[in-house]
């Protein structure tokens, strides 16, 4: 995969998937590639990005879609690439509006050489918006049932408000039996098969994707693989 300036959105119906995990460590290698990078956390109802990260800053995107502040004052240095970090809770979901959030990535795009929006859950207007604005969706899902249907239907409406799907990233994978069953389900390639890795949660409580955290851990080395790119040694 490559930057190019393109605007890289991850996402799926069902949460947990690890949308939020695959979009830090997309911005972590892209940022690592010499490319200028922000991840933009868009779930604006439950921002995990920012928790993740620990990037949580006021003003954030929430306030910038409120129409309370611009958007180099809600941008925040990371390691390697900025975060357009979110505010969790009812009362900042309440106030936003979505509509603002196409002049924002259209600034970033301007700005950036990647953009990489995570996505919130579910399929309403709020999460199908960030789709419509990507070159490029990548899909997030565990092996398990539930959540690759929940993949497959985000797929279709991708497709139908013609958003490209790249392909899909399957997390915490303990079987390569899985990723049979998860290919006859859903007609999207592979793009990596992240397996189940202890050291994803650690970067986490360090407030890093694990790409940095522990970069040869075997996590990381499949989202170098994503990258098109070989780790580099702790």
């Amino acid at each position: 995969m490559g930057g190019d300036g393109r605007v890289y959105t991850v996402t799926s119906a069902k949460g947990g998937v690890g949308k939020s995990t695959t979009a830090a460590n997309l911005g972590a290698m892209f940022g690592a590639s010499n490319r200028e990078t922000v991840v933009v956390d868009a779930d604006l109802a439950t921002p995990a990005l920012t928790s993740h990260l620990d990037c949580s800053s006021s003003p954030s995107l929430h306030d910038v879609l409120a129409g309370e502040t611009e958007v180099d004052e809600a941008l925040v240095e990371h390691v390697g690439f900025d975060v357009l970090p979110g505010t969790p809770g009812a009362a900042a979901f309440a106030g936003v509006d979505i509509a603002r959030l196409r002049p924002v990535v259209g600034t970033l795009r301007e700005r950036y050489d990647v953009v990489v929006v995570d996505g919130g859950p579910g399929l309403s207007h709020d999460t199908v918006v960030p789709m419509q604005l990507a070159d490029r969706v990548l899909l997030a899902t565990t092996p398990d049932e539930a959540s690759v249907e929940a993949a497959a239907t985000t797929a279709e409406v991708a497709e139908r408000v013609d958003a490209r799907v790249e392909g899909c990233v399957v997390v915490k994978v303990t079987d390569r039996d899985q990723l049979d069953d998860v290919r006859r389900r859903l007609d999207a390639p592979i793009a990596a098969a992240v397996p189940r890795d202890d050291a994803v949660p650690r970067s986490q409580d360090l407030g890093k994707p694990v790409v940095v955290a522990a970069p040869s851990a075997p996590a990381a080395k499949a989202y170098w693989a994503l990258a098109g790119r070989r780790p580099e040694t702790d």
